[in-house]
């Protein structure tokens, strides 16, 4: 009978072992979460936007060939008379925006192009407009400037998240050096740029942004930074250049952002805990097994 409290200690210790564990498993499935959904979001951005440009490639070149025109019309149209600056990304209620957001759209399919950045791994749908819905689920075009058609007096922007917590975005945008590719793909073409610079502005400022028809053919990228703070925009600027004939269309799908810098810490940092948790209660573990054998 004297064994008998012992046998209800050790059972307890048991049960609460499993408990830790368990809440220790848990824990641990919460601090690596964001670095999973980071990984999952971003190669899903990549395969949806590959997807759609494969499906936008085999329409028939008459249906392509009517959107694109319809996107030159636009061009043509805020280039002769440019949308206000206090218009610029908003003023959603408008008779502009509405007929921008039926622009260059094929039937069943809401992406208004993809960006690959081969050399920062940034692969994303491009959706009209840039507001919260919008830029929750990839890049968005920015009312106000040109459709990513190219041609003398294009200033096309593209903006997206940098520093959420389940997908890259944007975050790597900041490592692009000067004559490093962009691509988009928009209704069967492809359009190649390279950067020649990049500015930090603050959030309400569009100085960095041509209005449509000054000289040049430009695409600006703009997103947050510093990272974690957000308290400015960084934008780069791109020119266009011509496709290289020789090199094969850039793919979305294989243009994926890895791990980063604080994916590594996130995993770093609950080993060390994980570690941390465990060592006490293999030491218990050890003492009682020491003790049964005396």
């Amino acid at each position: 009978m004297a064994g008998e409290p012992e046998v209800v200690e050790k059972q307890k210790r048991s049960w609460k072992d499993a408990f830790w564990a368990l809440a220790l498993i848990l824990g641990l499935l919460g601090m690596l979460y964001p670095v999973t959904s980071t990984l999952v979001n971003n190669r899903y951005h990549a395969i949806i936007a590959e997807r759609t440009r494969a499906e936008t490639a085999q329409l028939p070149d008459q249906e392509r060939d009517g959107l694109w025109e319809a996107m030159l019309a636009y061009n043509r149209d805020i280039t002769a008379q440019p949308v206000s600056e206090l218009s610029i990304g908003g003023d959603h209620s408008s008779p502009d925006y509405r007929r921008y957001l039926g622009t260059g759209l094929a039937p069943g399919q809401d992406q208004l192009a993809q960006i690959v950045i081969p050399s920062v791994g940034i692969a994303l749908p491009v959706y009209h407009g840039t507001s919260d819905r919008v830029l929750a689920k990839g890049a968005g075009h920015l009312f106000g400037t040109t459709f990513p058609t190219g041609g003398e007096g294009s200033n096309t922007a593209i903006s997206a998240h940098t520093g959420l917590v389940n997908a890259s975005m944007f975050d790597n945008l900041p490592k692009l050096k000067k004559g490093e590719d962009i691509y988009i793909h928009v209704l069967g073409r492809t359009l190649r740029y390279q950067m020649v610079g990049s500015k930090v502005v603050p959030p309400d400022s569009l100085d960095a942004i041509p209005l449509p028809g000054e000289p040049g053919d430009h695409l600006y990228l703009i997103t947050c930074t510093p990272y974690g703070l957000n308290f400015n925009r960084l934008v780069v600027d791109a020119v266009r250049v011509p496709m290289d004939e020789e090199a094969p269309s850039p793919q979305t799908s294989n243009t994926i952002i890895g791990w980063q810098w604080w994916m590594w810490l996130s995993v770093g940092f609950a080993l060390l805990v994980l570690l941390l948790l465990l060592i006490p209660l293999l030491l218990r573990r050890r003492k009682d097994e020491e003790h049964e054998d005396d």
